[in-house]
């Protein structure tokens, strides 16, 4: 007996050094996955899905502001109960866009699902997103989807919003104020209403034929700075001009706020 059991054991030596037995047991296993998926799955056929047409106002998305200087955008979703449906539900997703790019979502983590309470006739989503990166277009795409009482779900829709666009951060160099004073003297105060710092560049007064020039520091993003320069006095009732950065060295946010001008005031009798 005892010589019996080692000629099998050499026997399935053998074979496993051959490959047979380890051959054996992968064919077997995969008789076993093939039987487990060859089991019946379900009970009940899925029904078909509806999907709600892109103008169908039962579903709509819309911006319902865009603050571009204060890079924020709201969005408005609404979505109707359907016949047949009992609870409604929407995902909303913020897309980002830059210029020649594609469009991707905003985050790592996918949307989560809001749901109406049950028999609800509408569910109303706003959604409000600040700190928006200058330079980008912002959108939000909405999955929509109704289910019925045993939870299955029975129409669905796709949305995509109008489009909020954040102007890159750029300086904005414009006068705010001029001053004419008795002696010829003519002060201008500048303001950088933008977002970015601003080079330095120039500034110029016109009254009359005369035209004087004035240097413009660099200027923080707020941040004001006075210019002052002596010419001859401007003709009373003449108009007096202020135009900061007239050469378009300084690219901005606004091009077309560059300039101010006053009526010479009289002069003060003594």
């Amino acid at each position: 007996m005892e010589a019996q059991l080692q000629r099998f054991g050499r026997l399935v030596g053998a074979l496993a050094a051959l490959g047979i037995v380890a051959g054996s047991v992968a064919s077997f296993a995969g008789q076993d996955a093939a039987a487990a998926d060859a089991a019946p799955r379900d009970v009940r056929a899925a029904a078909p899905v509806a999907v709600l047409a892109p103008d169908d106002a039962r579903a709509t998305v819309a911006l319902r502001e865009c603050l571009p200087r204060k890079r924020a955008a709201t969005f408005e979703v609404r979505a109707q109960r359907l016949a047949g449906s009992v609870r409604v539900g929407v995902r909303v997703a913020l897309l980002e866009r830059r210029d020649g790019k594609p469009w991707r979502a905003v985050g790592v983590r996918p949307a989560r699902w809001l749901w109406s309470t049950p028999g609800a006739s509408a569910l109303v989503v706003d959604r409000k997103y600040r700190r928006l990166r200058p330079g980008r277009k912002y959108r939000v795409r909405v999955d929509v989807v109704w289910r019925d009482r045993r939870g299955d779900p029975l129409a669905s829709a796709k949305r995509l919003s109008p489009v909020c666009r954040v102007p890159p951060a750029l300086p904005n160099l414009r006068p705010v104020s001029l001053a004419i004073r008795g002696g010829g003297l003519y002060k201008v105060v500048v303001r950088n209403a933008g977002s970015a710092p601003s080079a330095p560049t120039t500034a110029t007064i016109v009254a009359g034929p005369w035209q004087g020039t004035v240097a413009v520091p660099a200027l923080r993003p707020g941040s004001v700075h006075e210019l002052a320069t002596f010419g001859p006095p401007c003709p009373a009732g003449s108009v007096v001009t202020a135009t900061v950065d007239p050469g378009r060295v300084v690219r901005e946010l606004n091009e077309g706020d560059n300039t101010l001008a006053k009526v010479c005031p009289p002069p003060v009798s003594r």
